[in-house]
């Protein structure tokens, strides 16, 4: 059983049958009567993010959750098809539950992915990845010390800003949470 004194970001538990992950946990404590903790959680299977209230002391169901390994094979329409490496069983990923990792994503590489009773719910994404860039204006000599972008398409269909000097066919640091260029790789 996990308390609600153990509530802090990034902690997964169950609450009527529903995987959440807590977004943000603040305690609130009164003069008179019970503190509660105010949170910020993510429904895993839906994504929908709520706002709730809970009183101090209530405890909620861990829940069946893993990690595993799981290597990413390829996209078919909308679903996304992983393998787990050890047994070779495939699991499809709706393109929902995928969400903005879908920019990050390259066949062949392997990536951790969150398991609820068996069923992939989530992908765990690193800080950042190098992409190759596939499309965008050619670099200009001399234009290295200015402040300019431009667009470029990365090898995944992800758009993003990039200094002028960068040219087509390099490789590029790109952080995944915020989806910006970081460095060349």
């Amino acid at each position: 059983m996990i308390s609600t004194s153990n509530f802090r970001a990034g902690l997964k538990f169950v609450i009527d049958g529903e995987p959440y992950r807590i977004i943000e946990s603040h305690n609130v404590l009164r003069g008179r009567g019970h503190g509660f903790v105010r949170t910020k959680i993510k429904n895993l299977r839906t994504g929908a993010i709520l706002n709730k209230k809970f009183m101090s002391g209530e405890n909620f169901e861990e829940g069946d959750f893993s990690v595993k390994e799981m290597q990413f094979l390829y996209q078919a329409g909308m679903d996304y098809v992983f393998m787990d490496s050890n047994t070779y069983d495939q699991f499809p990923f709706d393109e929902i539950h995928v969400g903005d990792a879908k920019w990050f994503l390259l066949e062949g590489h392997t990536y951790q992915i969150l398991l609820f009773e068996g069923s992939p719910l989530d992908i765990d994404l690193p800080a950042s990845v190098n992409l190759k860039i596939v499309e965008t204006e050619p670099g200009i000599k001399g234009d290295s010390v200015t402040n300019i972008t431009k667009e470029a398409t990365l090898e995944t269909g992800l758009k993003v800003k990039v200094p002028i000097f960068i040219n087509n066919g390099e490789s590029i640091k790109i952080d995944t949470r915020s989806k910006e260029y970081i460095s060349r790789a």
